[in-house]
C-alpha cells in the first residue's frame, strides 16, 4: 500500500495551479456542450414547428372518484385545466380524456391533386421504366451465358474432366 493510503487514510490529493485551470477549463468544456445540446435541440424544435410535426402534448389520467363513486379525469399538462368528472363508467372516462388529447393532434394536410405537367412527367417515366424493363429481360438470357462461361473459365483446373457449371432458371 502506498503510505497515503495506509491504515484508512485518505489519498492525499494534489494541487497545484494547473490542475485547477484544468478543473475550471473542463467544467467551461462541459457548459459549452451542454449549450450546443441545447442549441441543437431548439434548432430541430425549430424546424420541427415550421413544419408542422409539433403538437401540444396532453397526456390525460383517469381515476376512481372515491367521493362519488364515479370515474374522474384530468389533463397532466401544466397549465391546461381540462378535467371532467361524474362519469358513470370508466370506458366514458377513458373517452372523454382522449377526445381532449386527440383535440390538439394536427390535422393531416390535404393532397393536392396532381397537375398536368406533373402527371405527364409521372407517364413519361414509366413508360421509359416498362422499356428498360424489357430491354433488361431481352438481354437476360445472353447475361446468363456470359456469366456461366466466366464461372466455367475460372473453374477449368478445379472441377473434374466433364464437370461444368451450369445456370439453370426456376421452373426448369
Amino acid at each position: 500500500m502506498s503510505d497515503g493510503q495506509a491504515a484508512g487514510r485518505p489519498r492525499h490529493v494534489y494541487f497545484s495551479p494547473f490542475r485547477n485551470s484544468l478543473v475550471i477549463r473542463e467544467g467551461f468544456a462541459m457548459e459549452k456542450r451542454a449549450a450546443g445540446e441545447r442549441d441543437r435541440r431548439e434548432w430541430a424544435e425549430g424546424i420541427r414547428r415550421r413544419l408542422g410535426l409539433v403538437a401540444e402534448v396532453h397526456r390525460c389520467r383517469a381515476y376512481a372518484d372515491d367521493e362519488g363513486g364515479g370515474w374522474v379525469w384530468a389533463c397532466l399538462r401544466p397549465g391546461c385545466l381540462g378535467a371532467g368528472y361524474s362519469y358513470r363508467s370508466q370506458p366514458a372516462a377513458f373517452a372523454e380524456a382522449l377526445a381532449h388529447a386527440r383535440a390538439f393532434m394536427p390535422e393531416p394536410p390535404e393532397d393536392e391533386p396532381l397537375t398536368e405537367l406533373q402527371w405527364a412527367l409521372y407517364v413519361a417515366f414509366s413508360e421509359d421504366a416498362e422499356r428498360q424493363r424489357e430491354a433488361d429481360e431481352a438481354a437476360l438470357g445472353a447475361r446468363i451465358l456470359a456469366v456461366t462461361e466466366q464461372v466455367n473459365d475460372a473453374f477449368a483446373g478445379i472441377l473434374p474432366d466433364g464437370l461444368r457449371f451450369e445456370w439453370r432458371a426456376d421452373g426448369e
